[in-house]
Formats: C-alpha cells, structure tokens, sequence
C-alpha cells in the first residue's frame, strides 16, 4: 500500500522517508486515527501534533505531518483532474447544443425563405383575384349567401339566419 504511491513521489519523499513510512506506516496511521491508544509521552505528544494542539517535536512527527499534507494535495489534484473531465464533458455537450441550435437556425432561415416565396406567389396572384361580394344572388333561386355565417352554415351548422344551410331568401 505504501510503496504504491510513494515510489512514485521521488520528488517529495526521500528514499530513507519513504522506507520509514512502510516499515510504520499503518501503525502510525492507526495511532494518528486513534485506533490504537498512545502509550508513551512520544505518541501522546504524536496525537497532539497531529491534531495541531503541540509543533511537531520529533523527525517522525514532521515526516507525518508532511505525508498528510502530501495526501491532502494528491486528493485536491484528483478532485481537479476530475472536475477538468467534467468541465471538457460539459462543454462538448454545450458545443453539440450550440451546433444544433445553429443548425435549427438555418433550416428555419430556410424555412422562411420558402414562406417568403409562397407569399410573394400569393401577393402576385390575389390582385387578378375577384372577391366574391357577401350577398351573392343566384339567379333563378331567389337565394344569397347568408351575410351571418359567411355560406358555411355556421359552427355545427347552427346558423341561426339560415338554419345551418348557408343560404338565404332574398
């Protein structure tokens, strides 16, 4: 377990720090987590320092300060890498919305200019058109278009001029 991580923080730890840490190691960790009891006026001095109550008196005492502070900053650094992996995942997906939304753009630009087009055939078509005037008389019928619901017999055809049909007497 030691060696592990150790091995690998030539920069930090000496040769002669790092072989301390494995031959006490797991000893002095249960000791500084209080899972074994002080027993001499050393480790109880140990505990002390640990919970920043006394300075570090002895050579083992700041070598375990040192590995602690040593941890502390190999769990930040994890933290970070792991919080830049989140941040690049977050801005993939935030570059994958935003190309989606440029392209939903161009194709209602598109989509617009296609209406453009249909109005413009439409502007150019409805002058020629003449309008059906509202009270249209049929000849030989006597009858109109109702002027109350335009000839559609009204919603349900319930017209109340036309009895739903459409038409009126003239």
């Amino acid at each position: 377990m030691w060696s592990n991580g150790l091995r690998d923080s030539v920069f930090v730890f000496s040769d002669k720090e790092i072989a301390w840490l494995e031959r006490y190691g797991d000893w002095v960790r249960k000791l500084a987590e209080g899972y074994a009891e002080p027993t001499t006026e050393k480790q109880k001095h140990f505990v002390k320092a640990v919970n920043g109550e006394v300075e570090a008196a002895e050579e083992w005492e700041s070598l375990w300060l040192k590995y602690i502070k040593f941890q502390e900053k190999e769990r930040h650094y994890g933290q970070l890498i792991s919080d830049v992996k989140h941040l690049e995942q977050a801005k993939a997906g935030q570059q994958m919305t935003i190309s989606k939304l440029y392209q939903t753009i161009e194709n209602l630009k598109n989509e617009n200019e296609y209406q453009k087009g249909l109005i413009k055939k439409l502007q150019d078509v409805l002058p020629n058109y003449d309008k059906p005037t509202k009270n249209i008389e049929i000849k030989n019928t006597g009858k109109s278009i109702c002027s109350v619901c335009g000839g559609d017999g009204g919603a349900a055809r319930q017209c109340y001029k036309c009895d739903g049909t459409g038409w009126v007497n003239a």
